[in-house]
């Protein structure tokens, strides 16, 4: 599949949830490398935190995690998951909606790569960027879901209320307005100059 100028690929990995949400109407996903070093360094500044590694080196999970206790079945968060769960590869974005896919698993990922970045999506309205910087800042608590423990309610209110609350929301709009493009699906049967971030 030929990518648009700038733009490359990268290890990337959806959830069952995710998978379908995305290739439903996407033929395929590509990352520019330059956008991805400076939300590195949007991350390291603002949140003193950052991706994991070069952006040439990172290894993308992608899960549909919708909030909401009676919301449909979501994704487990990476690390949650059992090591046999079911993953997709980028590439089978290719094949038909309708076409079984054949995943890989969790342990095999993580076999592969060291540099994983977790990222929540919850709807394809807002840009995959969006996403990635929402993960960066807001770490999932148990799926933000009724049924989390007390500990992560906690944190989450804790976060609701902190000073670095303003510093997340800011980091995430200087992402989506400086760095949109960083993250593109590629749109089924459309040439790859018609991309959508």
């Amino acid at each position: 599949m030929s990518l648009p100028e700038g733009y490359t690929q990268l290890p990337t990995y959806f959830a069952p949830g995710a998978f379908e949400m995305v290739r439903q109407y996407n033929k395929g996903i590509a990352y520019n490398l330059d956008h991805l070093a400076g939300i590195n360094h949007l991350a390291e500044t603002m949140l003193k935190c950052s991706l994991l590694g070069d952006p040439e080196d990172l290894a993308l999970v992608y899960r549909f995690a919708k909030p909401g206790y009676e919301q449909p079945e979501h994704d487990k968060h990476f690390p949650r998951a059992n090591y046999d769960a079911p993953y997709y590869s980028a590439d089978l974005l290719a094949l038909h909606p309708r076409t079984q896919a054949q995943p890989i698993t969790k342990a095999e990922i993580e076999g592969s790569h060291e540099n994983l970045v977790h990222i929540q999506v919850q709807d394809l309205t807002k840009p995959m960027v969006w996403w990635l910087a929402d993960s960066i800042a807001y770490p999932p608590a148990e799926d933000h879901k009724m049924k989390a423990s007390l500990g992560a309610w906690g944190r989450q209110f804790k976060e609701a209320f902190s000073f670095n609350e303003g510093a997340k929301k800011s980091f995430r709009l200087k992402v989506v307005s400086q760095h949109i493009g960083a993250i593109i699906l590629l749109p089924r049967g459309a040439g790859p100059l018609t991309p959508t971030v």
